[in-house]
């Protein structure tokens, strides 16, 4: 359960922070190498009910933050759709740092596995 809610962020008594807001915004104010893990279930791309915040899929400049605030050896989880899954993960490779665990999408019908 959390501890304190303040504005946008949920802190849990195990430390854990939970980040409400436009990923952008949010990585920008934080400090390189300062997170362990990023879970994440962004926009898959597919212009969902015509939703302008599916439009499109993380982009380059969304993982670059992500790996500038992710410590060595961190992990990311990153949900996405079978349609558009190869895209986000091709983005996310472009900026893969070498030494680091390679990042692995299994799809099988729909569900990532």
């Amino acid at each position: 359960f959390p501890v304190t809610i303040e504005g946008s962020q949920t802190v849990f008594s195990d430390g854990s922070t939970l980040f409400n807001g436009d990923n952008l915004d949010v990585l920008r104010t934080m400090m390189d190498n300062s997170v362990d893990s990023v879970v994440t279930d962004g926009p898959y791309g597919l212009d969902y009910m015509k939703n302008k915040w599916d439009e499109t899929i993380p982009s380059e400049e969304v993982w670059k933050e992500v790996y500038r605030v992710l410590k060595p050896g961190g992990h990311v989880l990153s949900f996405g759709h079978p349609k558009t899954h190869h895209r986000m993960t091709t983005n996310m490779e472009n900026l893969w740092r070498e030494g680091e665990p390679s990042i692995e999408i299994s799809i099988v019908n729909g569900i990532i596995q």
